[in-house]
């Protein structure tokens, strides 16, 4: 069964914090210590990250849990299989999940976090289809930036970790980001935020 969370840094959406990790052990990296700490059988992690993010994520789990096995995946060449049986948590980019999606599909996974997770805003690209198809039982996207564009921003992160939890994309466009961005109906948004 999967279970996801959308998480948010800094205080409203797009202040502060969205680049960069300030150097103590977040909620994510403490859940992986937890649940392999729990059970050493568990699959592994996946961590997907922009390209200029992953080597941080490789310091913080270096520096707050080296009894975690991390593999960096850096090239298309790099064994996805391979790096799931020997790790604990393995590491990527989106651009790598892009051009390897069935390699990542082919594995079983603890959970998914997604790390500035505005990467796979757009519900069409195949940079958030294969995120989509990524088999694990936990997932969580982390963003500054929840909505760049538009509520449907906010509609294809939302569908990565918790599934029909806004309805469709058609029936959330109608019923939210059309009557919002035009004005026709205010106060859906608040009746979004209660959702």
């Amino acid at each position: 069964r999967e279970r996801g969370v959308v998480g948010q840094r800094g205080g409203a959406a797009g202040e502060g914090g969205a680049d960069e990790r300030d150097g103590e052990l977040h909620n994510e990296d403490a859940a992986m210590l937890r649940a392999a700490a729990r059970d050493p059988r568990l699959p592994p992690f996946l961590v997907i990250a922009p390209t200029s993010v992953v080597a941080n994520w490789s310091a913080e789990l270096t520096r707050f849990a080296p009894s975690l096995r991390t593999t960096v995946l850096t090239s298309t060449k790099d064994s996805v299989a391979n790096a799931a049986r020997d790790s604990h948590v393995v590491l990527t980019s989106y651009a790598l999940l892009r051009l390897d999606a069935d390699a990542y599909r082919g594995v079983e996974w603890a959970g998914v976090v997604m790390d500035e997770a505005q990467f796979v805003k757009n519900r069409r690209s195949r940079t958030h289809l294969a995120a989509k198809r990524v088999r694990a039982g936990m997932r969580l996207a982390i963003t500054g930036t929840p909505m760049e564009n538009s509520l449907d921003d906010l509609w294809a992160i939302l569908d990565l970790v918790a599934p029909g939890l806004l309805g469709t994309a058609i029936g959330f466009r109608k019923r939210f980001t059309l009557p919002i961005a035009t004005g026709e109906a205010p106060q859906r948004m608040e009746q979004l935020r209660r959702r």
